[in-house]
């Protein structure tokens, strides 16, 4: 056979270590994609609250135009379901505020609260897929405060 033989080694394919590296790397990039996906889903639910409690916010100064006449008090109302508020009083303060799926929705107002040191109105937003929650006060004299990115667990 001389100088033409094959090496008894060339077809053999791949060799363990060769495969449990790539396995590694595999895995790692799985990891990181893991992770990136979970980063963005936080980030959209957190955006789709921050963008309900805007158009909340909309809706509360639309609907308390009429300081001498103003809509009707509600204590705290919780909704978890899409759509139109159901709340009747709520509704007519929120005049229009229609809310998206996967949204715990919280809003309270005191039509009698015309001072700083009593709150008015409550607006909080979660997302039921999100770990972070949004919500805004607003007091009597019409002062606001905006609190974001409160840690929270969703719709729990």
């Amino acid at each position: 056979m001389g100088s033409f033989a094959k090496n008894k080694y060339s077809e053999q394919g791949f060799t363990l270590v060769e495969l449990l590296v790539v396995l590694a790397i595999v895995t790692i990039l799985a990891a990181l994609g893991i992770t990136a996906f979970r980063v963005y889903q936080a980030n959209a639910a957190y955006s789709v609250a921050s963008d309900t409690l805007r158009n909340a916010r909309t809706a509360f100064e639309a609907g308390v135009t009429n300081f001498d006449n103003p809509p009707a008090s509600f204590g705290l109302t919780l909704q978890t379901a899409q759509g139109t508020i159901s709340d009747a009083n709520a509704r007519l303060a929120l005049p229009g505020m229609a809310l998206p799926r996967n949204i715990s929705f919280r809003v309270s107002y005191d039509a009698d609260c015309i001072t700083a040191a009593c709150q008015s109105a409550f607006i909080q937003v979660n997302h039921c897929q999100g770990s972070e929650y949004i919500q805004w006060i607003r007091f009597g004299d019409g002062m606001g405060i905006l609190l974001e990115k409160l840690s929270g667990d969703g719709c729990g």
